[in-house]
């Protein structure tokens, strides 16, 4: 191979990894591998019950999400909520995994205490192609917005 291509080869080689390191900046991950919880804001309470409930629920869910088992290939985060309205603790874990041809975002939401998933999101990008689908519980959708609003209740109250 003529210098000119391997000079062009190194600049490609270059480019993925920069954009690889931008798409993990834009999630607050950075390789290597991180598993972190984002802390999400908790509706103040002066309630002991309630308070007591928000540091179960972020104690199970740091348990249940390092359970997992995610790949060394995967980055990892995970948001937990306590709702007062339902009395139950949920978690939100997201994954991404990155390739030469794009990247796959999953997204699992679970009730902590049941183990069961009620519903997940996924956005794959593949060769310049992105398509996204996301199913909880009895409803379907096919894009991010959606998937935001189904799961508020869960996730917020």
């Amino acid at each position: 191979m003529n210098p000119k291509g391997l000079c062009v080869k190194k600049l490609m080689s270059v480019a993925v990894i920069l954009a690889c390191l931008s798409v993990a900046y834009c999630f607050g991950i950075f390789l290597p591998r991180t598993h972190t919880q984002i802390n999400r804001p908790q509706a103040k309470s002066t309630d002991k019950a309630d308070l007591e409930a928000q540091e179960k629920c972020s104690k199970l869910a740091k348990e249940f999400f390092d359970e997992q088992g995610f790949t060394p290939n995967q980055m990892a985060t995970y948001t937990c909520h306590y709702s007062k309205k339902e009395n139950k603790f949920f978690i939100l874990m997201r994954t991404m995994t990155i390739s030469n041809n794009g990247h796959i975002i999953m997204e699992f939401l679970c009730d902590i205490l049941t183990r069961k998933e009620l519903g997940n999101f996924t956005d794959q990008l593949l060769n310049n192609k992105t398509s996204y689908f996301w199913t909880l519980q009895d409803k379907t959708g096919d894009t991010e917005v959606g998937w935001k609003e189904a799961i508020k209740p869960y996730m917020e109250d």
